[in-house]
């Protein structure tokens, strides 16, 4: 699996996304994103 360097815990969305973006919505968005990203 890809995963990210910058993820500390697999299965937890990374701090990263949840600085970048402004509500909670697009964080889980994003998360999914790559999450079926590194699956595919």
């Amino acid at each position: 699996m890809g995963l990210d360097p910058r993820m500390d815990n697999e299965g937890e969305i990374p701090r990263y996304l949840i600085e970048e973006f402004d509500t909670p919505d697009k964080v889980i968005l994003e998360f999914n994103k790559i999450l079926i990203e590194n699956t595919c």
